[in-house]
């Protein structure tokens, strides 16, 4: 689990690590590969590659169009309108409360009471009366010792699974999923092109690379853009990248 501070200390916990800023203070250990080198901290993330390819939607675009309303109504409500934006308003949005879509529910979290509770969560919660004069090593080191037997016996199987609205499933590569964006954005510009100048065009080789097998990049070219494909078609489910679903006649590039 990844966390976030805010502005007034408020904490936000993301299963995937949310885009850093030159404000934060974590080691850069903790940070995912960026997906090519000097990229831009707000595509350090799996969060970025999501609001990106909701604007290559052509559905969403058109739900847009038609101020908010028609199928993706919902979906409008919580991404709002994309059209017109770069790369580089995703931190705009993100602030903005994009980030509320993707973070953990306040419910999963420590919860400090200043009395002891009327009611309480037996089935999913453990109460613990914390000395604040204590040594705090020795405090967390018991609490630690006891609670983690406790969790063990009594946790869900599904208690790591993402409780966020919308969810990054698996752990994916922002290399590839770099790769899918471009390609697919390249799909009308593009679309009487060979793969192998679609190859040049997105960084997967470069010309003056005369070893490569042109068979092997087209077919890495071909499988990028269908799982592209499939990642846009899926959009609406709430998980991302979601390229299992299998399409007819996706692959404009012949």
């Amino acid at each position: 689990m990844r966390s976030k501070r805010l502005f007034g200390n408020k904490v936000l916990y993301f299963q995937h690590s949310p885009p850093y800023t030159s404000l934060d203070t974590v080691s850069a250990s903790k940070r995912l590969a960026p997906p090519f080198s000097d990229a831009p901290d707000y595509m350090c993330s799996p969060y970025f590659y999501w609001w990106a390819f909701m604007r290559e939607w052509d559905a969403y675009t058109e739900c847009c169009d038609n101020g908010g309303t028609g199928p993706l109504a919902k979906l409008y409500e919580d991404f709002g309108d994309l059209r017109g934006l770069e790369d580089f308003h995703f931190m705009a949005w993100w602030k903005d409360g994009g980030r509320l879509l993707f973070c953990e529910p306040d419910e999963q979290g420590v919860e400090f009471l200043p009395s002891a509770p009327v009611h309480h969560d037996d089935e999913n919660r453990v109460l613990i009366s914390v000395p604040v004069s204590g040594d705090l090593d020795r405090i967390v080191a018991e609490i630690r010792n006891t609670l983690g037997k406790q969790m063990r016996d009594r946790r869900d199987p599904d208690a790591n699974a993402s409780r966020a609205k919308y969810r990054v499933i698996g752990s994916p590569r922002l290399s590839v999923l770099e790769k899918q964006l471009r390609i697919y954005r390249l799909r009308e510009k593009y679309a009487a092109t060979t793969k192998v100048e679609i190859a040049y065009e997105v960084g997967i080789v470069k010309k003056t690379d005369k070893t490569f097998n042109p068979d092997t990049v087209t077919a890495m070219v071909s499988t990028y853009y269908k799982e592209a494909c499939n990642i846009v078609e899926n959009l609406g489910s709430g998980c991302f990248p979601n390229d299992t679903k299998l399409l007819k006649d996706n692959d404009l590039f012949g």
